[in-house]
């Protein structure tokens, strides 16, 4: 594997986990949704979850420069 490769399946990687984190929130925007939190108790899950979005975004241009870079 060269180094790209590996710099592609380590990015990967990291967003796997990164989208992790946002699934395990998904519950919250469905109570927020639903009525259950109120715009305060939801706003940090939104940052947090826009912000790893950002991340997650970052990380696939990433890949994609690399990908191009063959």
């Amino acid at each position: 594997m060269d180094g790209n490769q590996e710099k592609i399946e380590q990015l990967r990687t990291e967003i796997a986990g990164h989208k992790q984190v946002l699934a395990s929130t998904d519950y919250k925007c469905l109570k927020y949704t639903d009525g259950a939190l109120t715009d305060e108790q939801y706003e940090p899950v939104r940052i947090q979850r826009a912000n790893i979005r950002a991340i997650i975004n970052d990380l696939e241009d990433q890949i994609e420069k690399l990908e191009n870079e063959k």
